[in-house]
This record gives C-alpha cells, structure tokens and sequence, in this order.
C-alpha cells in the first residue's frame, strides 16, 4: 500500500475500535438474530419442548427443517451421544419460531462490552454436561483473561453449606432470558 491508502486504512481502523465499540452484529454474543430471521438446516438453537414426561423444558436442539408457510420448524433434541444406544433416535419437535432460540455463532471481541451480557442479568444457560437449559445469573461476563465463557450461577444450585457455586459456561450457550407471556386480564 502506498502511504495515502495505508493512512486511510490506519484511520478507518482506528474510527472503528474506537468510536464504535458498542457495534455488534446478530448473533455474535449476547445479540440474538431479530425475531423474524429464518433460522438455516443445521443451526444450534435452545428450544423450548414438551417433553415425555409432560414436562416443558430448554433443549439443545439443532433445526433440522423449516416450514416457513406456518412458521415453524422441526427441531431435533441434541443428545450426548453416550447416552443414545445403538437403535434409539434422537427426539423430534415441530415447534413456533417464538419457542426457538438460534444460539450465537460468534464469540464477540472482549473489548466489546456491549456484546457481552452484564453481571446479574437474568439468562438462560447450558448446565455444564448436560444438553438443558436453565434460568441463571451471570456472576462475571467474558473478559480477556477468560475470553470465550461466562461464570453463571445457577438458581437452586449452592453447595451443602449454603456457599454459591459459579460454574464456567460458554458464550455460546448463555441466550436471552425469553420474557414470559402476561396473562390477559379477565373481562368482567
């Protein structure tokens, strides 16, 4: 590069780390895709499911096919792989978009603040070893000494004696904590 165009290089650069810090891009960290973005064959999402056991629970699940005519899709549980045998299949739900949650595909810079989600801030997370969602608090987002993972703590999951257990989860599988429907009042 001749030094006119490495100066505009060096400037445009410099612009962006420093005045547009708060940028971020759907699905990097902690900013999910807009509502209306058609989640691709093979993206990991957590899905809200009715179980077997008549349960609702969030589940890793990847999308396996999409029916844009009704707004739906077909998911399919994530299991680990130990725990299927030979003959079973994985699980597989026709879900709304609005019970599917895509997860991120990229890890956000640390130096981003805005792309990360703040200490305490109500979220969903993937319990360490298993492929389940849960409510949590983040205890301490990213940084650059840990930079691909949050330490959350879990809600009911203390040690014996009462003393909080933070556990590492990463950016990957920590989304948006989905805002519960209020029930409509009723007419008199």
């Amino acid at each position: 590069l001749c030094g006119l165009e490495s100066t505009c290089l060096c400037l445009k650069l410099m612009f962006t780390y420093y005045f547009l810090p708060s940028i971020s891009i759907a699905l990097c960290g902690a900013t999910p895709a807009p509502d209306d973005w058609p989640v691709p064959p093979g993206h990991q999402v957590a899905a809200h499911v009715n179980t077997q056991d008549s349960e609702r629970r969030w589940i890793l699940g990847s999308i396996i096919d999409c029916q844009e005519d009704k707004n739906k899709y077909v998911v399919e549980d994530i299991m680990e792989e130990s725990s299927l045998e030979a003959t079973s299949v994985s699980e597989r739900y026709v879900l709304p978009r609005n019970r599917v949650i895509p997860l991120a595909e990229w890890a956000p810079n640390t130096k981003l603040h805005a792309a990360f989600y703040s200490r305490n801030a109500e979220v969903l997370a993937l319990y360490p070893q298993t492929t389940c969602f849960y409510p949590a608090l983040v205890h301490e987002p990213p940084h650059k000494d840990r930079p691909s993972s949050y330490m959350m703590k879990f809600y009911d999951d203390d040690m014996a004696d009462g003393t909080p257990r933070y556990q590492e989860v990463p950016i990957k599988f920590v989304v948006r904590a989905p805002v519960e429907p209020k029930s409509k009042a009723r007419k008199r």
